[in-house]
């Protein structure tokens, strides 16, 4: 059985055949190509439905259901009626798919953990930590990711009126997807300032864009995939607020000219 990773151990292997994963939720954000990638990361059958009704429907038919993912549009929802969720099959876990960092420190607020314990599933990281994040939650593994687990543990709320820099980012989602990822008002203006946003290597592939290079030829430079490359250009163009690699290449270019 192979993955991104590598092989799974045979005993992973044996422990997650069988399996399905539900989730709840609609695109651009949640796609078959989405499913498909889990799917083909831990073998398991993985369907999308827009409501909990649909998912009350087919969870019945459902051989194996161990995961159900339950995006943030349905975050109130899974607040004012836990049962029907955790009700779709006892022994799954259920865990939040969240991009906005408030919105998950609300529901964990007001979450009654009598219902069972809730997970949580950040979608503003790496596309690797987005994959073991659902690994662990495959396994009955809950945790807190770090941008809750400091609020909490501060005993801070949610502050809707300077909430964390918003990253919807979509990892899972290829270049050619054509999806439009606008300016948010969350993006800091200053171009320095969403420049300094970039990882290391973000930076380094967007340095290789801005002068014309290929996806190819980037790959074969820093010696990483293409579908890498454009995992880094999809970040790159959410934490720049731009919508294709020209206008992340000319806010890099219009920057080193101010620095020179």
């Amino acid at each position: 059985m192979h993955n991104s990773h590598g092989n799974f151990s045979r005993a992973e292997g044996h422990y997650l055949s069988r399996v399905t994963i539900l989730v709840l939720g609609m695109g651009p954000f949640w796609t078959q190509h989405t499913c498909g990638l889990i799917e083909n990361e831990f073998d398991t059958a993985c369907l999308r439905v827009d409501s909990i009704e649909s998912a009350v429907t087919i969870a019945p038919g459902l051989a194996g259901l161990r995961l159900v993912i339950v995006d943030q549009q349905h975050a109130d929802d899974l607040v004012e009626q836990p049962d029907a969720y955790f009700g779709l099959y006892p022994p799954a876990s259920v865990a939040l798919a969240y991009r906005q960092a408030e919105v998950a420190l609300d529901l964990h607020r007001r979450y009654d953990e009598r219902f069972g314990p809730m997970g949580y599933l950040p979608m503003n990281v790496p596309y690797e930590v987005w994959l073991s994040s659902i690994r662990l939650l495959l396994h009955r593994e809950y945790f807190l990711p770090s941008d809750l687990r400091c609020a909490h543990d501060a005993d801070a709320s949610p502050s809707l009126e300077s909430p964390p820099p918003e990253i919807d980012s979509r990892p899972w989602e290829t270049e050619s997807a054509g999806l439009d990822m606008p300016h948010s008002a969350s993006v800091p203006n200053d171009p320095d300032c969403r420049l300094r946003t970039l990882t290391q290597r973000e930076q380094e592939v967007l340095r290789l864009a801005s002068v014309g290079h290929s996806n190819k030829l980037i790959s074969r430079q820093l010696s990483i995939s293409e579908h890498t490359v454009k995992l880094h250009m999809h970040h790159v163009y959410e934490k720049l607020g731009v919508s294709n690699r020209t206008a992340a290449a000319s806010l890099l270019l219009a920057t080193a000219g101010r620095s020179a």
